[in-house]
């Protein structure tokens, strides 16, 4: 559910993505960034939209919202072996592909400030010798964290700030005493 407005998104089993919402009948809805607790005394109705669609068998999963309630993102299967990661924007409509399908990409989530999104994804293959061929195989990969930075002003968290022998002398002399 929206952590901003009334309102859900699920996946079906045609391989949509359908964003269910309460709305007013009359009168504009409103807006979660203005008037973050808004009560109506209107009467409402729901509406369901179609987001996304995929083709392929099990092709949209594991949806979640942005802090807030702005944008989703959720995984779709585009081809045979991978899943791409999907960034939707519900004002716009706007699709954007964080990560493509040639990998299989898995369990989006936004960082609570809105600064990152994470996933998963199998794209470090780990080879295997093969007893009958004698042959290497790559018959998994490796789940690894991946990290995307969603704003320009958001710093690279596995970024280390330069420092001098000098300095890490003191900031290891501090920890000591």
């Amino acid at each position: 559910s929206s952590p901003a407005h009334d309102a859900v998104v699920v996946t079906t089993g045609r391989n949509e993505l359908v964003l269910i919402e309460f709305v007013p009948e009359v009168g504009e809805r409103p807006n979660p960034q203005k008037e973050p607790v808004v009560k109506l005394d209107l009467p409402l109705r729901l509406e369901a939209r179609v987001l996304d669609t995929a083709e392929w068998f099990e092709g949209i999963t594991e949806p979640c919202w942005s802090w807030d309630g702005e944008w989703i993102a959720y995984c779709r299967r585009d081809s045979r072996r991978g899943a791409s990661v999907v960034l939707l924007c519900l004002e716009t409509g706007e699709k954007i592909v964080v990560a493509d399908s040639s990998f299989c990409n898995f369990t989006p989530a936004f960082e609570l400030s809105g600064r990152f999104l994470s996933f998963l994804s199998s794209r470090t293959f780990a080879p295997l010798q093969d007893e009958v061929t004698t042959d290497l195989g790559f018959p998994t990969g490796s789940d690894l964290p991946y990290l995307v930075l969603l704003r320009k002003d958001a710093e690279n968290p596995f970024k280390r700030p330069a420092l001098s022998p000098a300095e890490i002398r003191d900031r290891e002399d501090a920890d000591d005493g």
